[in-house]
């Protein structure tokens, strides 16, 4: 796997978390546009935790080396 691949794996998995945060919220009660606009708040809060977390004290190599062998569901569902 790439790099790239690895970028690939969190945009989908970021996707993926807003999807499922959207379609809960709706079931909850809210409107579908305040449910996607709050679903975005909330995965981008996740996702900026998770790299923090997994990524953020690696150096460039280490970092690269992540991001090629990132697993294929860097974030819960």
């Amino acid at each position: 796997m790439s790099m790239t691949d690895g970028i690939k794996v969190w945009v989908d998995g970021a996707l993926d978390t807003m999807d499922e945060t959207a379609r809960m919220l709706m079931a909850g009660g809210l409107e579908p546009e305040a449910a996607l606009k709050a679903a975005k708040i909330m995965t981008k809060q996740s996702v900026a935790d998770r790299l923090e977390r997994n990524l953020g004290d690696l150096s460039a190599s280490d970092f690269t080396h992540e991001l090629r062998t990132q697993s294929s569901k860097p974030l819960p569902h």
